[in-house]
């Protein structure tokens, strides 16, 4: 069935229609909708939403109305799923920005004007008070933190200007403050991005040969991955490698089985990933793991994994069962000799899912120590997100159907963020940190 197309309206009844659906949904997949907002808050928000539609919405205020009800119940992982909406991924905002409050920063130029710097201001994109903008695409972020929402929203700002404002033609009108105070207005084209060396996953590379930096980027490619350790752990026992920065920074998280591989080579101790966690058992979700994980050839053993506890909730219990776990400490599997060296974990805003339990898990059980600001996702979040398209609109919203208790939950400030061992603004002060220590 085909989605809502540009240019096109839709009533307030149908929209209301879909608001409905998300929130029914969310409390029937969802294994605790209420945990950030109350229940009777989120309702009264929903028909506050309604009451202020418009008898005829265009597409984007339709996006913005079904956004904002995922902001209501504060989940990163349960969200009207923008990106996927979004076809043409090649025309860019003529910048990379920076997110502070409700302002916008230029970080990078990609542009030829040169009298466009970095840190200029952007204070009105095609006639709207670019204040304004942040707000609304603030108010329609399921990220829990604001913190959080605008580092991503800065990361994927041309993403959210295309799905949630719609702004496809060719040029933008521009007025930027620079450092000096002044503004002006500029036309820029929309920019395709030039090629750009592949992206990496993970890297390995040394300030100096007693102090390495591995960054990854995401979790994902598990064989390349394994790889990729490999080399770089013999690298460090080559070097004679005393200090490893694990640079996590901006990685959105990806497959937390990726978390144990690096942890084999960093402790021989028994360790959780996931502290706890709440899983909720729904058609939707039942159906969704039966296509992701069976195959056709395993159908006839299928009715055997029945016998594997932990599969129970994703494939047969009844709906609305709701499977409380804690997980159960093991050894990571044996990789040869350990890294001995020291090992700090360098974490942002945008350090968020695998990368967040990947951070609280290297804390709780002293594999090392963490350095930054916090992560960008509290120690209790959801994930493993099935996808329900809306009725009217045929947007697809995900909600998650499991919650996670970080392994260091207990670890946190008043609003469920981790607290780091060292707040640091990044690797060479840090360095210079440790070298006064020494």
């Amino acid at each position: 069935m085909a989605q809502t197309n540009a240019g096109t309206s839709v009533s307030k009844t149908k929209i209301s229609g879909d608001i409905d659906f998300i929130v029914g949904k969310y409390q029937r997949i969802h294994p605790v909708p209420y945990l950030y907002t109350d229940s009777l808050s989120i309702l009264r928000k929903c028909d506050s939403l309604k009451a202020t539609l418009p008898n005829t919405l265009s597409t984007v205020e339709a996006k913005r109305a079904l956004g904002k009800v995922g902001a209501f119940f504060s989940f990163g992982h349960s969200t009207l799923d923008e990106f996927s909406l979004i076809k043409d991924s090649t025309n860019h905002f003529p910048f990379a920005v920076r997110i502070e409050g409700t302002r916008a920063f230029v970080v990078k130029n990609y542009t030829n004007d040169s009298t466009i710097r970095k840190n200029d201001e952007i204070m009105r994109i095609n006639g709207v008070n670019t204040e304004n903008v942040v707000t609304e695409l603030m108010r329609c972020s399921s990220f829990e933190r604001p913190e959080t929402k605008a580092y991503y929203m800065g990361t994927y700002f041309s993403y959210y200007l295309r799905f949630y404002y719609e702004w496809h033609s060719a040029l933008f009108k521009l007025s930027i403050k620079n450092q000096a105070g002044e503004v002006k207005n500029y036309t820029l084209a929309r920019i395709q991005p030039k090629e750009k060396k592949a992206f990496q996953d993970y890297n390995l590379y040394f300030k100096e040969p007693s102090v390495a930096v591995m960054k990854i980027s995401i979790f994902r490619n598990r064989k390349k991955f394994k790889n990729f350790l490999r080399s770089s752990f013999d690298s460090l026992k080559k070097n004679k490698t005393k200090k490893l920065l694990i640079d996590l920074r901006g990685n959105p998280g990806g497959n937390s089985d990726l978390v144990w591989d690096l942890a084999a080579y960093l402790t021989n101790n028994e360790i959780s990933v996931e502290g706890a966690g709440i899983i909720k058992t729904s058609t939707e979700s039942k159906k969704q793991n039966r296509k992701a994980y069976i195959k056709w050839y395993m159908y006839p053993v299928y009715p055997f994994v029945y016998l594997i506890s932990d599969a129970r909730p994703l494939f047969f219990k009844k709906d609305g069962a709701v499977t409380v776990y804690r997980e159960e400490k093991k050894k990571p599997r044996r990789v040869g000799e350990l890294f001995k060296g020291q090992v700090f974990v360098l974490v942002d805003r945008g350090t968020y899912s695998t990368a967040s339990l990947l951070t609280s898990s290297f804390q709780c059980h002293n594999i090392a120590r963490i350095v930054g600001v916090g992560t960008g996702e509290p120690v209790i979040g959801d994930g493993n997100a099935v996808s329900v398209q809306l009725p009217n609109t045929k947007y697809k919203f995900d909600i998650g159907t499991e919650v996670f208790y970080n392994a260091c939950y207990r670890n946190a400030d008043s609003n469920r963020m981790l607290i780091p061992d060292i707040n640091s603004s990044g690797i060479d002060d840090l360095l210079k940190r440790l070298e006064h220590q020494q």
